[in-house]
């Protein structure tokens, strides 16, 4: 069973993908103004992955600078689900919410806040406060919500919008807080807001009341919100008995940023592209290097051929490469991503102790990651014949980021084969072993978890040399040279790349 939570999407993202079984081909690939590799990695500046997803319909919090947050617990009328415990101290369940979102380090008495998780996996980049708001009482059992959810009188994103809607009354129009201390970006829409009931999780409940997801409302049900999500007070308590377990929080936090889920939802035996060892996919360790890149929180650097760089541990300096063809100076391309993993920082806890009773862990020794990121965009234009948007079947090398009534532009790839409009076989980010194996996008693996094995060292075999002579990106471009790392230590990595 996954630990993740699967974040719904509705309204565009929804039609998009009943669209994506009727596809309709018509221009081919949009050459770029790039017509050479490109040193630029924020062409459009760094908050043009925000605006990219915004402008679909994914309204996202801030990455970089002060952000807001408004968190709201709810409790359901009593009924046998109601009680976190036998015994509960009220004041002492909006603390330990408070602690998990907005305490420091030391507060949670076990790894990290939201707030402070969020400060150091973005040196700095952002600050992240906000509000524990009012317990929100809802007039209803969980049963008889799930009742209304099974008899297809409601879905569950109606249930839950409908206890915004009840929240934003209880603190803005009949309260008083006043939603523009929560919109730090003067967007007129709150920075985030994450409802937290106070009842336990069931990973069982094919509702999905019961469980956590992020949601992008379009429509605004709650006047100033588009984007909250939806967790259990319980997951505070997954990984410790005794502090406070931030990690199903954080998760569902880089949701709204923007950022993607990186496991399948696909049911059965499937493909784990990055082996489940991410904060995007498993709820562990660190953002990795293309996330933060995607948030602007790290300036890789393009790579070229019959040149040494030295990276510094990730954890501590930010430090990335990029090698591709034609790099188009954008997050939405083709390329390698590449990065110093060291079990350290935030990567500590979760390299050394298994995640909630799972046989997961992170990478517990140090070394090169490289990840193949295929981000590139479609753009999906509503047609008035088939009531329905339609990608055209090209691929928009460097858009515009201004939003369009009729039209939008959507990552092609995913994670989940079938989430992929182009071809089930792409990935949106995959590890490239460095044990040359394949099986983490194998769907009939025997094991799809991540090794040691899989990063690269001075003693594994050298991409693009002993394993991979011959890596080929889904574009069906090659990269003409090889990897050679030559030392790797706690002061960092150096690599050099040589062309064929």
């Amino acid at each position: 069973m996954k630990r993740t939570k699967i974040g719904l999407v509705l309204s565009l993202a929804t039609v998009l993908s009943l669209a994506s079984c009727t596809i309709e081909f018509s221009n081919p690939f949009n050459v770029g103004i790039y017509a050479s590799n490109s040193e630029e990695v924020f062409a459009n500046g760094k908050s043009y992955f925000q605006n990219i997803m915004s402008n679909k319909g994914m309204e996202t919090m801030p990455s970089i600078g002060n952000s807001k947050m408004l968190v709201v617990p709810i409790v359901f009328a009593n009924d046998i689900y109601q009680t976190i415990s036998d015994s509960v101290d009220w004041n002492d369940v909006r603390n330990d919410i408070n602690t998990c979102f907005f305490g420091t380090s030391a507060d949670t008495n076990y790894w990290e806040s939201v707030s402070s998780f969020y400060n150091k996996s973005s040196y700095g980049n952002l600050n992240l406060t906000g509000t524990v708001g009012d317990f929100v009482y809802v007039d209803n059992s969980v049963s008889q919500y799930q009742k209304e959810i099974n008899d297809g009188d409601k879905k569950v994103t109606d249930i839950t919008n409908s206890f915004l809607e009840q929240a934003y009354s209880q603190y803005f129009e009949n309260g008083n807080l006043d939603y523009t201390d929560y919109d730090s970006d003067n967007d007129g829409y709150i920075d985030d807001v994450f409802l937290v009931y106070c009842s336990p999780y069931n990973p069982n409940d094919s509702t999905n009341l019961l469980w956590a997801y992020t949601y992008w409302d379009t429509n605004a049900t709650a006047k100033h919100v588009k984007t909250y999500s939806w967790a259990s007070y319980n997951f505070m308590k997954e990984g410790t008995n005794t502090g406070i377990d931030a990690h199903t929080f954080i998760h569902e936090t880089g949701h709204a940023m923007g950022l993607d889920d990186y496991y399948s939802y696909d049911e059965g035996n499937t493909r784990e592209p990055l082996g489940r060892l991410d904060m995007m996919d498993f709820n562990i360790l660190d953002h990795n290097a293309f996330s933060k890149y995607n948030l602007g929180w790290i300036t890789p650097v393009v790579a070229d051929y019959n040149k040494t760089y030295t990276l510094k541990p990730f954890q501590d300096s930010g430090d990335a490469l990029i090698l591709a063809n034609n790099f188009n100076g954008t997050c939405f391309d083709e390329f390698l991503i590449i990065s110093y993993y060291t079990p350290t920082g935030l990567n500590a806890l979760d390299s050394s102790t298994a995640y909630a009773g799972f046989p997961i862990k992170g990478f517990e020794q140090p070394g090169i990651k490289v990840i193949h990121v295929d981000q590139r965009l479609g753009k999906f234009t509503y047609s008035d014949t088939r009531k329905a948007f339609l990608w055209d079947g090209g691929h928009e090398d460097n858009p515009s980021d201004e939003k369009m009534d009729d039209a939008f532009y959507e990552v092609l790839n995913s994670n989940t084969k079938s989430y992929c409009y182009e071809n089930d076989s792409f990935a949106l980010a995959s590890l490239v072993q460095a044990s040359g194996q394949t099986n983490l996008m194998d769907d009939i693996a025997d094991s799809r978890i991540a090794s040691d094995d899989d990063l690269f060292t001075t003693t594994s075999k050298q991409l693009g040399d002993t394993v991979f002579p011959n890596f080929t990106f889904d574009d069906s471009t090659t990269i003409p040279a090889k990897m050679n790392i030559t030392s790797l230590d706690s002061n960092g990595a150096t690599i050099t790349f040589t062309q064929k």
